[in-house]
Formats: C-alpha cells, sequence, structure tokens
C-alpha cells in the first residue's frame, strides 16, 4: 500500500494567535502521546469535553484548514499532570524492565494516597523527586 504525499501545510488564513495556538497543541500531542499522537488526542480531548472530538477535526487544526478551537489548550492543561504521571510510571517500569513486576502491596500494607500536585511547579518537583530515587 503506497502512502500518497502530504499535502503541503498552509497556515496562511490562521491568525498569529491562531498559529501559536495550533503549535501549542502539537507540541503537547507529540511530549504526552508519541508519534501517533492525533489519534489519541482526539480520544483524550473528547473524554475532557463530554462530546466526540473526531480525529479528522484534529487533523483539520493541524494542517490549517479549521483553528483550533481557544479553550482547547486550557482543557490540555487540565490533564498534563496526569499524562506527566503517567508518563514517569512508564518510564520507570521500562527502566526496571524485564525485571518481574512487582506484585501489589495488599490493602493493608498499602500507603494512603498521596494528594496530587496542584501547580506546574509541584508537578516538576514531584517527577525530579521520583528521578533522584532511580
Amino acid at each position: 500500500m503506497t502512502r500518497r504525499p502530504a499535502a503541503p501545510l498552509d497556515l496562511s488564513k490562521l491568525s498569529d494567535e491562531q498559529r501559536e495556538r495550533r503549535a501549542q497543541v502539537v507540541r503537547f500531542g507529540e511530549l504526552a502521546f508519541g508519534p501517533n499522537w492525533k489519534s489519541e488526542l482526539a480520544r483524550t480531548l473528547s473524554k475532557v469535553r463530554g462530546v466526540e472530538v473526531a480525529e479528522e477535526q484534529v487533523h483539520a487544526w493541524i494542517r490549517g484548514k479549521r483553528p483550533v478551537p481557544e479553550g482547547i489548550v486550557r482543557e490540555l492543561q487540565h490533564v498534563q499532570i496526569e499524562i506527566s504521571f503517567a508518563l514517569a510510571d512508564r518510564a520507570r517500569a521500562l527502566q526496571y524492565w524485564p525485571d518481574p513486576v512487582p506484585q501489589e502491596p495488599s490493602a493493608v500494607e498499602a500507603a494512603p494516597a498521596e494528594r496530587p500536585p496542584e501547580t506546574r511547579e509541584q508537578v516538576v518537583a514531584r517527577i525530579m523527586d521520583e528521578i533522584a530515587d532511580w
């Protein structure tokens, strides 16, 4: 199966603010979800918004056919902490692979859940603490 060449990117119809918002969404998607980020971004936004965001919508934003809606970056900020912790957990698991998966502690042994960080600074501090323990 041969792939069609990608259509040239035309952002000329977007304002400077819309281009910046588009760039923020692209950067977030790549960092949070890796190379196949568009479908994951659509799924995440669907959960956050409570309405379906189709992958085609995300493609239209990225190609510049439609501007990224104004509230999208703010909505992504609400999930960035959760995603950053999930990535840190995956990185930690990968670091110790192929060692056996540790057993889950019993309810009696389980430590009380930590309160999640609320600011970016707290997130960075928590991640740096976890990395230092590696």
